[in-house]
């Protein structure tokens, strides 16, 4: 089975629809490239998507995780009824393809629970804030998520860096 199609499986086994489903394709590239012009700097067409984490427009802050487990903790850093862009690459079979999704923190951290590692970013949907976590289990803030990583992880006695 296709990455995409077993990401919208898992989260449908205990989610609705409503919940978590794929940005439909017209949607689709007017999300990538609006994500894009907000928080990517694009050096040329070759910009790759796949370390768009090491290239982030302005200042970002970035917590590693000991136990790599921070994609527990998003519910914490994230409105449980807030519906978010979630964008992931297969980092391991197919770097260049992304999907984009859309749904509540509750059925993607589920997803990100029963799937092998995987780089994603999490994105508000006024594009206010971008999260991701990548190979290296570093969860990478940008924009308006920058402070509430600071507090999250000054509360439990985690090292950040601000880049």
């Amino acid at each position: 089975m296709k990455l995409p199609d077993s990401l919208t499986q898992i989260a449908h086994s205990r989610f609705s629809p409503k919940e978590f489903d794929t940005v439909h394709l017209t949607a689709w590239v007017e999300v990538f490239k609006k994500i894009e012009s907000i928080f990517i700097k694009k050096y040329n067409s070759n910009t790759k998507f796949n370390w768009w984490w090491e290239n982030l427009k302005d200042d970002t802050l970035s917590v590693q995780f000991p136990e790599n487990d921070g994609y527990q903790y998003l519910h914490q850093l994230i409105n449980p009824n807030e519906k978010i862009f979630f964008v992931v690459c297969d980092q391991a079979n197919n770097p260049t393809k992304q999907w984009i999704y859309e749904g509540t923190i509750a059925p993607i951290q589920f997803v990100l629970d029963n799937i092998s590692r995987i780089e994603y970013y999490l994105v508000s949907k006024k594009y206010e804030w971008m999260l991701a976590e990548n190979h290296h289990h570093y969860l990478i803030a940008a924009g308006n998520m920058k402070n509430s990583l600071r507090q999250f992880a000054m509360s439990r006695n985690l090292s950040y860096d601000q880049h």
